[in-house]
């Protein structure tokens, strides 16, 4: 009991012990000295309240835990209700550990944000694995869940918005730098068709550097072709013009030796008349192309140093 300002004696709450100072069952002046099991409200506050004697069990968020013998402590021997973790709904201890259901996730303890290559999974409330495909992190399980990609890139729609993740590009048949600067959430490569701007531009360079090629391929062989043309062009005209040479020398030693004239080449059936037969020994002949055959024999055209215009040769 306690004195009120009139010195009557006024009973202490019901949820005190040792004594009280005020009819309060807050621990401390004008309220209880102490308590059987007390309760304190947070972790900024010092204010301890008095819960019934037969409590067993604290409120949500607070933990039953035993008060070390202490001089300077009201409660000392006693218990107390103290706040849970600020991560844990109920809880068993004061760490994030001991927690009997968490506040928003568990991982391997509550946690307020799943730690990188999860997700919070509100349904269950546990941090679950991202698709394999996925880097930086993900919003869900699945290939279209990935804030960036570990492999390759599909875009979903016109938008460039959404992607799917995958280990290889399926369908598509370029693979091209993301254009996407933040490099947390960029992927390395995005499977693209044709009508991506970075294929269209990979395409032109393509297409240009296949022109240099030729254009390599091409001025040497254009040029080498030239060339050989140019020597068989004069290899013809040296050898024609070697011919004519050949010719006019031909004519001109004939001119000179008194054999210019026209000799008939086709044969007669006409006998030849032995009257004008002169023989030449062999020694004195040099020999020319055949000019014709007959019945005594085959005519040559002779350059020899005597002046005999034709001979005939008769082969007995």
């Amino acid at each position: 009991m306690y004195p009120d300002e009139n010195n009557i004696c006024r009973k202490c709450h019901k949820n005190c012990a040792d004594g009280c100072t005020g009819n309060s069952d807050i621990v401390g002046p004008g309220g209880c000295n102490s308590c059987e099991v007390g309760f304190r409200k947070s972790h900024f506050t010092e204010t301890i309240r008095c819960l019934p004697t037969d409590t067993n069990s604290c409120p949500d968020s607070h933990h039953l835990t035993p008060v070390k013998i202490d001089n300077n402590n009201l409660l000392g021997g006693k218990r107390m209700c103290e706040p849970c973790h600020r991560l844990c709904q109920t809880c068993y201890g004061a760490s994030n550990m001991n927690c009997n259901k968490c506040k928003f996730f568990e991982a391997d303890s509550c946690v307020d944000f799943c730690p990188t290559m999860t997700f919070g999974n509100k349904a269950t409330q546990k941090c679950e694995p991202c698709f394999d495909e996925c880097r930086s992190g993900c919003r869900g399980s699945e290939s279209t869940d990935c804030l960036a990609c570990k492999n390759f890139k599909i875009y979903i729609g016109e938008d460039d918005k959404r992607f799917n993740c995958t280990d290889e590009c399926p369908h598509l048949p370029y693979s091209v730098l993301d254009n996407n600067t933040n490099s947390e959430t960029a992927s390395r490569t995005v499977c693209a068709d044709n009508t991506h701007p970075e294929v269209i531009a990979l395409l032109s360079r393509n297409a240009e550097d296949e022109k240099k090629k030729m254009a390599i391929i091409v001025a040497p062989s254009v040029a080498g072709v030239l060339i050989v043309a140019v020597l068989i062009a004069c290899i013809a005209w040296c050898c024609q013009k070697r011919a004519k040479a050949k010719k006019k020398t031909a004519k001109l030693t004939a001119k000179m030796t008194g054999w210019d004239e026209e000799v008939p080449l086709t044969p007669t059936t006409a006998k030849p008349d032995l009257a004008q037969l002169k023989l030449i020994k062999e020694y004195d002949l040099r020999r020319g192309g055949i000019i014709g055959s007959g019945a005594f024999g085959t005519v040559y055209k002779d350059f020899g140093f005597q002046k005999v215009k034709m001979l005939k040769f008769l082969w007995l």
